[in-house]
């Protein structure tokens, strides 16, 4: 049984009046109707079928965060919606279909720059023997010896990433950046090993250098194949990574210039396992290798994507027994045997936190007397220069002994030219009105700094302590529906 997650209940409200409950008009697309006479639907009476607009809200948000919590432990991510990565994709999905794969895009809409063939046009060339992937996805073509021709880009991806999200193992994330690696160093022999990616939306990542810190999210993984393509502003990312990792062991060679005949062999022979449970294909490969550009030929690109299919499920066993024995040292709850030191752990972190708030509200306390005191003080000195400025002789003042007893006393103005302030610590110093003003006030100052900090961590502290006390509550809960299911197992 797997440990709690911490889930926000669903909320179900009352709807007040009626709600429609009209069947929608029929509509077809086919019609045998001559000319003039052509009728797909009712229109006059077409309605669509009611609904309302949270349950729109609803219907996408709960299946975006049920996706997003059941792939955040992945077996394959995949880093790129290219041509080169939906291939690969597809011959994963096709072949594991227990494997959980996630695709990463940048971009709203994935695809990379197969929409188009070279210089916007519309035909794609792909050289054989890539045609045999086109046979694979029922993808018409013109066949012109060494090389065929699909009619435009757009069918061969829009063939292939539909085939590609039918899958029910596939969930591909688009608009959606990678900004770093997930890592882990053998303890044996100190090599590097990546084990997820750190994602964030692209429009966040795009604008980390105008907002203030906006933190990320994580997915783990077996294995990571990167295809993400030549350097650009998210071009190559994988490859760029790792060499800025561990330096001169993955030195980028640089894309080379155009070569077709020598670019898409070289492409496909030597798309791999770069680094351990990192896949790299496509187009980043050419940053990685050194080798050429092959322009405006695909079949590297669908070819390189079933060669890193290869690559992956050749080391996916391997890697996977990896990533589950680190799984295994970073869970909390590992069996039930750890549960009592799991909820004293829970329990001693919930008391920290309440020691400290009762702490801060001390503080809070003390820092709500001393303002008032300061602000007191620095009114009655700056009544005593006025009084000064407009020459008056004396002045009557009503001095507070206690919060029920005051006493009266009449200060000589002309004669007073300082004060006597109190500092603490049974300390008490003499300051001329001016200098007693100055510090008074940076007094104020720095108190009511301390008090909207204190203020601040006071609101951290209670977040924390619900949310200790929410975990707390579903980690017990989830005791008892484990004692359970072992006591119906065992009868």
């Amino acid at each position: 049984m797997a440990p709690p997650t911490v889930l926000a209940p669903s909320l179900t409200l009352p709807l007040s009046g009626t709600i429609s409950t009209r069947t929608p008009q029929q509509v077809t697309v086919e019609t045998q109707a001559a000319n003039g006479d052509v009728k797909f639907a009712d229109w006059d009476k077409f309605h669509f079928a009611p609904i309302r607009e949270s349950a729109v809200s609803r219907a996408m948000t709960k299946r975006y965060f049920a996706d997003l919590d059941k792939y955040a432990e992945s077996d394959v991510v995949i880093v790129g919606a290219g041509s080169a990565g939906l291939s690969a994709a597809y011959v994963l999905a096709k072949n594991r279909p227990e494997l959980k794969i996630a695709i990463i895009e940048a971009s709203v809409s994935p695809g990379g720059g197969c929409w188009l063939g070279g210089q916007l046009f519309s035909a794609m060339v792909l050289r054989k023997p890539a045609h045999l992937f086109l046979d694979e996805l029922n993808i018409a073509y013109e066949d012109e010896g060494n090389y065929v021709v699909v009619k435009h880009a757009a069918l061969f991806m829009s063939t292939l990433m539909s085939k590609v999200l039918e899958f029910p193992n596939v969930k591909l994330f688009n608009a959606t950046a990678v900004e770093d690696l997930i890592t882990r160093r053998d303890e044996t022999t100190g090599e590097l090993r990546v084990s997820g990616v750190v994602t964030n939306w692209t429009l966040v990542a795009l604008n980390h250098d105008t907002q203030s810190c906006m933190d990320p999210n994580t997915i783990n993984a077996s294995v990571l194949l990167s295809t993400t393509g030549h350097d650009g502003p998210f071009g190559a990312f994988c490859a760029k990574r790792l060499e800025s990792l561990s330096g001169d062991k993955h030195k980028l060679g640089g894309m080379r210039g155009l070569d077709m005949n020598s670019a898409e062999d070289a492409i496909v022979k030597g798309t791999r396992e770069v680094a351990p449970g990192l896949v790299i294909a496509g187009m980043e490969l050419a940053e990685v290798d050194g080798s050429n550009r092959m322009g405006p030929t695909f079949g590297a690109m669908a070819l390189s994507g079933v060669k890193a299919a290869e690559s992956v499920l050749n080391v996916f066993d391997e890697r996977k027994k990896q990533n589950d024995e680190d799984a295994k040292k970073h869970d909390v709850v590992k069996a039930g045997d750890d549960f009592q030191s799991v909820m004293r752990m829970f329990s001693d972190r919930l008391q920290q936190y309440k020691f400290m708030e009762q702490s801060k509200r001390q503080q809070l306390a003390d820092l709500k007397i001393k303002i008032p005191d300061i602000e007191k003080n620095l009114s009655v000195i700056e009544n005593i220069k006025q009084q000064k400025a407009e020459e008056n002789a004396s002045m009557e003042v009503n001095y507070e002994l206690n919060d029920t007893l005051y006493t009266r006393a009449e200060i000589d103005i002309e004669k007073t030219d300082s004060v006597f302030l109190w500092l603490g610590a049974d300390v008490m110093l003499e300051y001329p009105l001016d200098e007693a003003v100055s510090l008074l006030n940076d007094r104020l100052s720095n108190n009511q700094e301390s008090l909207k900090a204190v203020e601040e961590d006071l609101e951290f502290l209670k977040e924390n302590i619900t949310t200790m006390e929410v975990n707390t509550a579903r980690l017990f809960n989830w005791d008892v529906e484990r004692r359970k299911k072992e006591k119906n197992e065992a009868k």
